[in-house]
């Protein structure tokens, strides 16, 4: 069964409009199972938030002029930067306003490439996706 809360964010004292989200858990084996149930949730989505990868991928079932937020796990990514990623292309193929998330260049730990660490700031990441939505006037 599909998560849906009510969201009323709150970052440094501003106030975010509240906003009905609706959770696409892979660990709902009913969803995951049903691709037209899946298909059918992502169509009336208005906007699409996930970390690069393959989810991403759900952008082609959406109305043209959504909106998709890319999460990135780090700054000097090559398949993030507008344009040369698979799902910003994807994006522009469909019609859809397109941003990509990640943190600021220098502010990730590196141990090792395989053992590469972000730090997600959830004030950053708020700020960011509001000014991008109020950008293409959703919010």
């Amino acid at each position: 069964m599909l998560t849906q809360r009510p969201l009323n964010m709150i970052t440094d004292g501003k106030k975010i409009k509240s906003t009905k989200i609706v959770v696409f858990n892979d660990q709902d084996e009913e969803l995951m199972t049903c691709m037209h149930c899946q298909i059918d949730f992502i169509a009336q989505a208005k906007v699409l938030i996930g970390v690069h990868g393959a989810g991403l991928m759900h952008q082609i079932f959406m109305q043209p002029s959504g909106a998709v937020v890319e999460i990135g796990n780090y700054a000097n990514d090559g398949r993030l930067l507008m344009g040369g990623g698979p799902f910003s292309r994807l994006s522009t193929l469909l019609g859809h306003n397109y941003m990509v998330h990640y943190p600021p260049f220098g502010s990730e730990t590196v141990m090792t490439f395989a053992e590469r660490v972000s730090h997600f700031n959830i004030t950053n990441f708020v700020g960011h996706v509001d000014s991008f939505l109020q950008s293409i006037h959703f919010i």
